[in-house]
């Protein structure tokens, strides 16, 4: 079970290293810091709409909508699904809040 977790928490970190590195328009960081100080310069952006944000936030929306619907059919405890959908809200929240001032 350990290892599950631990399997799990890496792929999560590694999803996230990659939407980083694809959806960071003119704020990258350097992905490969301390080996190297390149950025790339990804022409799309989750939160700048100048560089397709209005297409890229509501994509990202239904794709953390159809996750929970997955995590809800799996059989969870109320618990876990009341904690995924705070989580869930959030989310949606912070999405909301990009378009809205940026």
């Amino acid at each position: 079970m350990r290892w599950k977790v631990w399997t799990v928490g890496a792929s999560a970190g590694l999803l996230h290293l990659s939407m980083d590195f694809l959806l960071h328009a003119g704020d990258g960081r350097p992905q490969f810091w301390p080996f190297s100080n390149w950025v790339f310069h990804s022409p799309i952006s989750y939160w700048d709409s100048t560089h397709h944000a209005l297409w890229v936030a509501p994509i990202s929306a239904v794709l953390c909508v159809a996750c929970y619907a997955v995590l809800w059919r799996r059989g969870m405890p109320i618990w876990a699904k009341a904690f995924f959908a705070v989580l869930l809200m959030a989310e949606l929240w912070v999405a909301r809040q990009w378009l809205l001032f940026f």
